[in-house]
């Protein structure tokens, strides 16, 4: 991604054989920019957390190190494409399927929030399938760390920063309003929409549309795709 000096692939250690997934962030795009930087240290420091305990339907960060030029971090590799492939594929999912696909985001998310975490960008891009056939929640790039007040050293709940893919956005983010984990919720019944429907909720060319759909939260349900 040049917008973002970011680029994955494939890595095989060579005293296993074993293949996994690598990302790479290249430092020269982070300097000048404290919010990358920011993200970056935090994307490391989460999936470091998440791999502590590691959860069936999270991916795992395996290993992390860094060159002169670049920051890598090693993750199991996940060979059956991603939840946005299979949609633009199937168009929409058998229910049968949404119904254990909901269930897994559901128990990975729940995961995620254990550890003080919102996770913030849940899509179908970040929603990787495994060759067994089972989900794992992926890209803890825009993920928030809850850190303890300076103040009176009680954990913070909620944040204010407004990001996130447009579409799946929550209300109260797009208004400025302080969110906490709730909004992950908000996202999660947009992705399941999505699979029962194969089509977002919500959906403009018009950012200044698309923020009025979401904020007015007007959705149409088609019954003739729900049991």
């Amino acid at each position: 991604d040049i917008l973002t000096g970011q680029r994955a692939g494939l890595a095989t250690k060579i005293d296993t054989q074993k293949v996994y997934a690598m990302k790479v962030i290249r430092k020269a795009l982070l300097f000048g920019d404290d919010s990358r930087v920011s993200q970056a240290i935090t994307e490391k420091q989460v999936m470091q957390q998440m791999a502590s305990r590691p959860h069936p339907y999270v991916i795992s960060l395996r290993y992390a190190f860094q060159t002169v030029d670049n920051i890598f971090l090693v993750m199991d590799l996940v060979g059956g494409g991603d939840l946005y492939q299979l949609l633009e594929t199937k168009g929409r999912l058998p229910e049968a399927w949404v119904v254990v696909y909901a269930a897994e985001v559901a128990l990975a998310l729940e995961h995620v929030h254990a550890h003080d975490v919102i996770f913030r960008d849940l899509k179908p891009e970040n929603v990787m399938i495994g060759v067994d056939g089972h989900l794992k929640l992926t890209d803890f790039g825009l993920s928030k760390q809850l850190e303890d007040s300076s103040i009176d050293g009680k954990k913070s709940t909620t944040t204010k920063t407004i990001c996130g893919t447009p579409e799946y956005i929550a209300p109260e983010v797009l208004q400025g309003r302080a969110y906490n984990s709730s909004i992950d919720w908000w996202t999660y019944g947009c992705l399941v929409y999505e699979m029962v429907h194969g089509s977002a909720p919500f959906r403009s060319l018009d950012m200044g549309s698309l923020v009025q759909l979401i904020t007015k939260c007007k959705v149409n349900f088609k019954p003739e795709f729900c049991s």
